[in-house]
């Protein structure tokens, strides 16, 4: 087995912690905007309200321009475009003077922050060892959530304790991203440059990746996973509505707490699963969140009352805890596994396209379970149970074409959506034909790897 290349996974992380830290500057400096008497016009709750709608629109923005751009320039220019984007949105915040200013500040950040993943995600795919690269993405997906709540504490105490004001604490990020971001970036690119090149093939065009039912099954379990993964947009409420708690804000964390839980336990023991076990954890993993929902929302149907007692509130957390340890696997990773393997170095585009499509599910979907918790969580939780399980179902009917495709690769050596990578001079000769191609033709006749066999015809 390969060694772990730690430098790069660890550059990854460091970056994609800055760039989670970050963000967390346009949640957290809006309660202070209100008071804040550097603007020309007074912050109401509307004003914010717009931050966030323009903010989330230069995201998902973002997630369509960005993977492309990725694929087409390199994982270098994806960091680059990540961190020096979030230095400069960051510096444009910090500097405002208008909610105008203010609002180009935050989409810029939003915008530059929809690099990060799919960069981070080719650079993983091109520098670490495949057999290592479950436990790469689990270690990022630690940074995601890790970064988010290392930001949001960070800044809670700094403002509350009035040792910095926001706008100072927006310079000093946008200070760190460009020093330590452009070292980074610096380090990435010898990295990049040093490895043994695996050749860039011509990608099929987008729509006919899109022609591949098993990108679709995907799309819509990824979408599913988001929605329930990123429940702790409302989780204070949830867990208001379910025990009255005065603690609920801190009740809440147990929900992301799950999640990194989950990452850290793949990350250390993750190697020690064949892929076949891996792949059946996936869709025990998703059931059994769902479980976990259906468990809490028979459990608040026996509570007496509005408010729980303590023994009750400690059950609930507990469960959502493992509600969301569960959800946390497939949804960090499936989706990029699965772009690694159809797409190869070239995965960037799919990746985003996940990104995109899930971010602009979870919005509505968050939006209408907050409306139906207007007349009972239980509502919200049964929403919650179904999604999980609609995720189990697509998630097991996805194996069959993913391992189609891993005989495909396995066969022919090449990804079925890319040409890459390329075969390198010296590969054997049978028959004055490559063997790698005469065990591609025989790979066609297996019923599964036709159809991809098939799409990549027709993108020729």
């Amino acid at each position: 087995m390969a060694a772990v290349p730690w430098n790069i996974i660890g550059l990854c992380v460091l970056s994609y912690t800055m760039v989670h830290i970050s963000v967390q500057i346009i949640t957290c400096s809006l309660p202070c905007l209100k008071h804040d008497t550097s603007f020309e016009e007074p912050w109401s709750t509307t004003d914010c309200g717009r931050v966030i709608g323009f903010a989330s629109l230069a995201a998902a923005l973002g997630y369509g321009i960005q993977g492309p751009a990725i694929d087409r320039w390199g994982a270098v220019f994806g960091l680059s475009m990540a961190l020096g984007g979030c230095c400069f949105g960051a510096g444009l915040m910090a500097t405002s003077q208008t909610q105008a200013q203010f609002i180009a500040g935050a989409s810029v950040l939003r915008f530059s922050y929809a690099a990060g993943w799919p960069a981070e995600m080719k650079a993983l795919k091109l520098l670490v060892p495949e057999e290592h690269q479950p436990m790469a993405v689990s270690t990022l997906g630690f940074a995601s959530r890790g970064g988010a709540i290392l930001g949001m504490c960070v800044f809670g105490v700094l403002t509350q304790n009035e040792i910095l004001t926001w706008r100072e604490i927006a310079i000093q990020a946008a200070l760190i991203l460009l020093v330590i971001g452009g070292g980074v970036v610096v380090l990435v690119r010898q990295l990049v440059k040093a490895a043994p090149s695996e050749g860039r093939g011509k990608a099929q065009p987008f729509l006919s990746l899109l022609q591949e039912p098993a990108v679709w099954l995907l799309t819509f379990a990824f979408a599913c996973l988001c929605h329930v993964q990123h429940a702790d947009d409302f989780m204070p409420l949830l867990f208001h509505g379910l025990t009255g708690s005065s603690h609920s804000v801190t009740f809440s964390a147990v929900y992301p707490g799950g999640g990194i839980a989950a990452m850290v336990l793949n990350a250390w023991k993750g190697h020690l699963l064949t892929r076949r076990q891996r792949e059946q954890l996936y869709v025990i993993a998703s059931a059994a969140s769902a479980g976990c929902l259906a468990v809490l929302l028979l459990l608040h149907q026996t509570q007496e009352g509005p408010d729980s007692s303590p023994l009750m509130t400690w059950l609930i957390a507990i469960i959502l805890f493992i509600a969301a340890f569960c959800c946390a696997m497939p949804y960090y990773l499936v989706p990029n596994l699965f772009a690694f393997d159809l797409m190869g170095t070239e995965c960037a585009t799919l990746i985003a396209f996940f990104e995109w499509t899930s971010f602009c599910s979870k919005m509505p979907a968050h939006m209408f379970s907050l409306h139906m918790a207007e007349t009972s969580w239980d509502l919200v939780l049964l929403q919650m149970t179904i999604t999980m399980f609609l995720a189990a179902v697509s998630i097991q009917a996805l194996l069959p074409r993913w391992r189609a495709l891993q005989k495909h690769r396995r066969h022919g050596g090449i990804s079925p959506m890319t040409n890459s990578p390329v075969l390198k001079a010296g590969s054997p000769m049978k028959g004055g034909r490559l063997v790698s191609e005469i065990s591609l033709e025989e790979a066609a006749t297996d019923d599964h790897v036709a159809s991809y066999t098939a799409l990549s015809k027709r993108g020729k």
